[in-house]
């Protein structure tokens, strides 16, 4: 296959994965992966060592790790209950669906407010925890695509 056509295409596959840190509905690790197995195959692995593989591994472990942690950090500080972060999870996942592009912040706030809401607590405590689940979406994010540029710099540093 041409240079530039799987350059391109393994670049495709990055683009997506850094789109996935704002859609969950994008599987964004293993798009980045995906596109790291795309230019090694074409490439016959040049430069994809074994410790290539292990520091890619363990990036993409600690970016997952550190994403769920980071999502909840702000409701667990704000001593929100476990159905409130559900309700935030599925705002995360199906507001984008639903309401489309504004569902990304419109999906986690209003269903961890509703939430809150439904337990009898004020509106006001409720939006407050409503806009720390919001402030957590964005904090997964930010740490997802932190994990994303770190093994996309080593990729590129590696071959």
């Amino acid at each position: 296959m041409n240079e530039a056509l799987v350059t391109v295409i393994t670049w495709l596959f990055f683009i997506a994965g850094m789109a996935g840190a704002l859609i969950p509905i994008l599987p964004s690790l293993p798009l980045i992966v995906g596109g790291i197995l795309f230019y090694g195959y074409f490439h016959a692995w040049q430069g994809l060592s074994l410790q290539f593989w292990a520091v890619t591994a363990t990036l993409a472990a600690l970016g997952w790790l550190l994403e769920l942690k980071a999502g909840t950090a702000l409701l667990r500080k704000r001593q929100a209950s476990k159905s409130t972060s559900r309700a935030a999870l599925f705002g995360i996942l199906f507001g984008p669906i639903v309401l489309g592009p504004i569902g990304i912040i419109a999906g986690p706030l209003a269903l961890a407010v509703l939430a809150e809401l439904i337990q009898g607590k004020p509106f006001g405590t409720a939006l407050n925890t409503g806009l720390r689940a919001l402030g957590g979406v964005f904090l997964a994010a930010l740490v997802k695509l932190g994990s994303i540029w770190a093994i996309i710099f080593w990729f590129w540093r590696s071959i």
